[in-house]
C-alpha cells in the first residue's frame, strides 16, 4: 500500500474512509464506491505482497472465481484492485461483528444457537465446494454477522474466501501452510493436503469452540504442539447430548474420508431433535491436563489425497525442514509424513516461538486404523433386549443415544450400543455422477437414517432412476428401506430387468450441473448381532451398501439405470462425396454400457434427430435438456450447425467429435471426396 490515510483513492472508483481492522494478510477499510455512493469493505493486502510476482499472479487468477461466489451466507466480492502497491479485494460491508467477537464477549453459546450458526456456515461452504472453491481458513474471525445484536443463523456471512489461496506460496522453498493451528485439519498438518472435507473439519472445531469456549486441542505448549494434537489426540468429550457429540466427533474425524460433506453435515445438525438443543450454554470448559491418544490414525498420504478428491499439496514433498510457526501459518516445516506419537514438550503458553519436535518412531501396528473394543470417546447407551419383548425405558436408568439402535433379539442381555454415524465418499462415474452415503441412527423414528447425496459434474446435468442395494450388517439379510411413492421403490424384475435381493430404485432423480441432490431414506437395520455385539460405527455397513450396489449394477442389462451404467459414447461418421456447396455428413452416436452383453451399445441420436425426438437415454444423460446438452465439433473442412455436420471442401481425414454431458467421444475420422 502507499499512504493509508483517510480520504485517499483506491483505484479509480473507491475512496478509503475508515480503517476498521487488520489481520495477518492486510488491513480492512470502509470505503465509498464513488460510482454508486454505497459503502463497501476493501481488504488491502500488505505492501510487501504487491512486489511478489507469485502472489500477484494468484491475485489476478483468483479474481473470476471469487467474483462468481454468490450465496446468502457468503460475503459477496464485487471488485479487485491492482494498482501500484495496492492489492485490494472489494466486498460487501458487513455491519455486524464476527463470531470471534461474539465469543470474546459471551465466551460460550447455547446449542440452540451454535448448531444453526454452524449449519449456515456449512451451507456457504457447500455452495463454494460445488464451484471448486475451498476456503482453507474457516475460523470464528472469518464468520461475520450481517447485523449487530443477538446472533442469528440467517445473518451468517463467511468471509475471506480465496485469501489463503492467494497468500499461499507453493513455489518458494519456505512454503507456508496458511491457516490457524487451532483450526487446521490433520491432513494439512501432516501432508500439506486440503480439500472440501478439510473445511468441514474446521467448522467442527468452530462448533466445538462455540459450545465450550475453547478449541478442542488448545492447551499448554506451542503452536506446533497444537497442530500435532490435531493429528494424534482425541478431542476431549464435551458434556453435551450424545447425539450432538457424535456429529461433532464425525466432523473431527482424523480420516477425511469419514467426514460427511458440508451439505450432509448441515443436514445431520438440522435433524437433531429439539430436545437436544434446548439446554443452557455451558460454562467455559477447562483445558485438559492430559491428552488421550486417538484410536484412529490419519491414513496414508495416497488415501488422504483420494479422500480429498486429488487436491494438490500445499507443501512440496521436498520442502526443507524447520521449526518455526506463528499464529496464522505453519512456516517452512517439512511435511510431517505419517502421524507421529504425542510430543513431549515443555509446558509453555501458546504465545511462544518455534518448538523443535523430537518423536520416536511409531510402531508399525499404529500405521493403520484399528477398531477399539470399547466405545470411542463415549459412555455407552444400554438397552435391555429380550425375546419378544419391548425395549424397557422407564425406571431402568437407560441412556438413549441418538445414533445407537435398539432392536428385538433372542438374547436376554444388556447390550451397550456404541454405533457412531459415518460417511462414505463415492467415486465419480464416466457420466459425472458421484454418490456419497451417510448413516446415523434416528431415535425419534427408531430407524437408521440413510442419506444419499448424488452430485453431477460441471456442465453435465443428469436425470433418471438410480439403483441402491441395502444389505444387512455383515451382509446377512436386507435392511428394509421405507418405500415412498415417487421417491423410492423396490426393484422389480418385470420393470427393471433385475431380480436382486435388497435392491431399491431411487426414482427420477434430477441433478443440476455442478450441484448435488440429497435423498433421505429410513432403513430398518438390525445392528445387534446374535452374540449381542454391535458395530462401532456405520462405516462397514455403508461400504457393504456401496459394494452391493456396484455388484447389482454389474448384473444389470438393457438400458436401466443409465446414469450409473453408461461408460462412454462413440461417434460413427460416414464418408461423403460433395454434391454441392455443402453436404450433410451422416453419423450416429452410440452409448456404451459398463454391464450387460459384451460390447453392448445403444443409439443415442443421429444427424437427423430433432427436438422432441430424443430417446429417454439421451434425456437422462443430459439432465432433461436433450439435444441442448449435446456439443458437436468437426474439422475446418466442415461446418457444424446445431448437431448437423456439413462437409464444404475435400478432406481425406476430417474429424468429428461429440460431447453428451460429461461424456466425450473423442475425434473420429471420415473422408470428404469430390464428385
Amino acid at each position: 500500500m502507499t499512504s493509508t490515510g483517510v480520504g485517499r483513492a483506491l483505484g479509480s472508483r473507491y475512496t478509503l474512509t475508515e480503517r476498521i481492522g487488520q489481520g495477518a494478510s492486510g488491513e480492512v477499510w470502509r470505503a465509498e464506491d464513488r460510482l454508486t455512493g454505497e459503502s463497501v469493505a476493501a481488504k488491502l493486502l500488505w505492501p510487501q505482497h504487491s512486489s511478489d510476482p507469485e502472489i500477484l499472479a494468484r491475485f489476478v487468477n483468483e479474481r473470476s472465481v471469487l467474483l462468481g461466489l454468490d450465496h446468502p451466507h457468503i460475503v459477496k466480492v464485487h471488485d479487485f484492485v491492482v494498482e501500484g502497491q495496492d492489492l485490494a479485494i472489494v466486498m460487501d460491508l458487513i455491519e455486524g461483528p464476527s463470531v470471534g467477537s461474539v465469543l470474546q464477549e459471551q465466551r460460550t453459546l447455547p446449542a440452540s444457537l451454535a448448531v444453526p450458526l454452524a449449519a449456515s456456515v456449512l451451507d456457504a461452504l457447500e455452495s463454494a465446494h460445488r464451484q471448486g472453491v475451498i476456503h482453507r481458513d474457516v475460523k470464528p474471525d472469518n464468520i461475520m454477522l450481517a447485523r449487530p445484536g443477538e446472533p442469528s443463523p440467517e445473518d451468517v456471512r463467511l468471509a475471506d474466501f480465496g485469501i489463503a489461496g492467494i497468500m499461499l506460496d507453493e513455489a518458494a522453498p519456505a512454503t507456508e501452510l496458511i491457516g490457524t493451528p487451532n483450526y487446521m485439519p490433520p491432513e494439512l498438518v501432516s501432508y500439506g493436503k486440503f480439500g472440501p472435507a478439510s473445511d468441514v473439519y474446521a467448522v467442527g472445531v468452530v462448533l466445538y469452540e462455540m459450545l465450550s469456549g475453547r478449541t478442542p486441542f488448545a492447551g499448554l505448549g506451542t503452536n506446533v504442539t497444537i497442530a500435532m494434537r490435531q493429528v494424534n489426540a482425541a478431542p476431549p468429550r464435551l458434556p453435551i447430548d450424545d447425539a450432538l457429540w457424535r456429529i461433532i466427533d464425525l466432523m473431527l474425524a482424523k480420516d477425511p474420508a469419514q467426514r460427511s460433506s458440508a451439505a450432509s453435515t448441515a443436514g445431520l445438525l438440522r435433524r437433531l431433535p429439539s430436545g437436544v438443543l434446548s439446554t443452557e450454554a455451558l460454562p467455559v470448559q477447562a483445558l485438559p491436563e492430559d491428552w488421550v491418544e486417538s484410536t484412529i490414525v490419519l491414513p496414508s498420504k495416497v488415501d488422504v489425497e483420494r479422500a480429498l478428491g486429488g487436491v494438490a499439496s500445499a507443501v512440496p514433498d521436498d520442502a526443507p525442514a524447520a521449526g518455526g510457526m506463528d499464529a496464522t501459518s505453519i512456516k517452512p516445516m517439512k511435511p510431517l509424513g505419517r502421524p507421529t506419537p504425542m510430543l513431549a514438550e515443555s509446558d509453555q503458553p501458546d504465545d511462544s516461538g518455534a518448538t523443535m519436535m523430537k518423536a520416536a518412531a511409531r510402531p508399525d501396528a499404529r500405521l493403520a486404523p484399528r477398531r477399539p473394543e470399547q466405545a470411542r470417546m463415549s459412555t455407552g447407551r444400554k438397552v435391555l433386549i429380550g425375546a419378544g419383548s419391548a425395549v424397557l425405558m422407564a425406571g431402568a436408568g437407560l441412556v438413549l443415544w441418538q445414533t445407537g439402535v435398539f432392536e428385538s433379539s433372542t438374547t436376554d442381555a444388556e447390550v451397550e450400543i456404541t454405533t457412531s454415524a459415518a460417511h462414505l465418499s463415492g467415486t465419480t462415474s464416466p457420466t459425472g455422477l458421484r454418490m456419497d452415503l451417510d448413516a446415523a441412527y434416528d431415535t425419534n423414528a427408531g430407524t437408521t437414517g440413510l442419506t444419499v447425496t448424488v452430485s453431477a459434474a460441471p456442465n453435465a446435468p443428469l436425470q433418471g432412476d438410480l439403483l441402491l442395494v441395502t444389505p444387512g450388517v455383515g451382509g446377512t439379510g436386507c435392511a428394509e428401506v421405507a418405500e415412498e411413492q415417487g421417491v423410492v421403490a423396490r426393484v422389480k424384475a418385470s420393470s427393471d430387468g433385475l431380480d436382486i435381493e435388497c435392491g431399491y430404485r431411487l426414482e427420477d432423480v434430477t441433478i443440476a450441473a455442478g450441484q448435488s441432490t440429497t435423498i433421505d431414506l429410513a432403513a430398518d437395520l438390525e445392528l445387534v448381532g446374535v452374540d449381542g455385539t454391535v458395530p462401532d460405527d456405520f462405516h462397514d455397513w455403508l461400504t457393504s451398501v456401496q459394494q452391493a450396489t456396484d455388484a447389482g449394477l454389474s448384473a444389470a442389462t438393457g438400458t436401466v439405470f443409465p446414469i450409473q451404467r453408461v461408460s462412454g459414447i462413440r461417434v460413427e461418421p460416414t464418408d461423403v462425396t460433395l454434391t454441392g456447396s455443402s453436404t450433410v455428413v451422416p453419423y450416429r452416436v452410440l452409448a456404451t454400457w459398463s454391464s450387460g452383453a459384451e460390447g453392448s451399445e445403444t443409439e443415442l441420436f443421429t444427424q437427423d434427430t430433432t427436438d422432441g425426438m430424443e430417446v429417454d437415454l439421451l434425456t437422462s444423460l443430459t439432465g432433461g435438456t436433450g439435444l441442448d446438452g449435446v456439443t458437436v465439433s468437426a474439422c475446418n473442412a466442415a461446418q457444424v450447425i446445431g448437431i448437423r455436420v456439413l462437409a464444404e471442401q475435400p478432406e481425406s481425414s476430417c474429424e468429428v467429435a461429440v460431447s453428451v454431458g460429461a461424456l466425450s467421444s473423442g475425434e473420429t475420422p471420415f473422408g470428404i471426396r469430390m464428385r
